[in-house]
């Protein structure tokens, strides 16, 4: 298999994995009336999160951010953005930065039990191993 290909399969599998985490969180959300801007509280949150919608193909004149959501990414903690998956060079450099290099595994990150808790879930839902992810970083 070419780095590429193995390269998209890794991608593939994160984007589930990614997929999976974000199901477990169990959150409610609800929009601000004709915004892209949705708030993700509850359920247990100390703090409220945001998702901010992107539309795909709009020409630049006709794209508009309001007051109201740069005001709230101004006051958030983190913000984490968008990134164009067509960019091989960015793909690498994702890569290289997911990977862990302080010589742990994922499994020094679990107790045995959640590990092979989250391995059979993996293995049942995702028909995968979680040991595919054993190199990368917990986030």
């Amino acid at each position: 298999m070419t780095k590429t290909a193995t390269l998209r399969v890794t991608l593939l599998h994160l984007n589930r994995f990614f997929g999976f985490l974000l199901v477990l969180c169990g959150f409610s959300a609800f929009s601000q009336e004709k915004s892209l801007l949705w708030e993700v509280s509850g359920n247990g949150l100390a703090k409220p999160s945001y998702v901010y919608g992107t539309i795909h193909m709009i020409c630049p004149k006709d794209y508009l951010m309001t007051d109201s959501t740069k005001s709230t990414f101004g006051r958030a903690e983190q913000v984490y953005l968008e990134l164009d998956m067509d960019d091989p060079t960015l793909m690498t450099k994702m890569m290289q930065t997911s990977m862990l290099t302080n010589g742990k595994k994922l499994k020094d990150y679990l107790s045995a039990d959640d590990y092979t808790v989250l391995d059979n879930y993996f293995k049942e839902r995702l028909k995968m191993s979680l040991a595919m992810y054993n190199g990368l970083k917990p986030f």
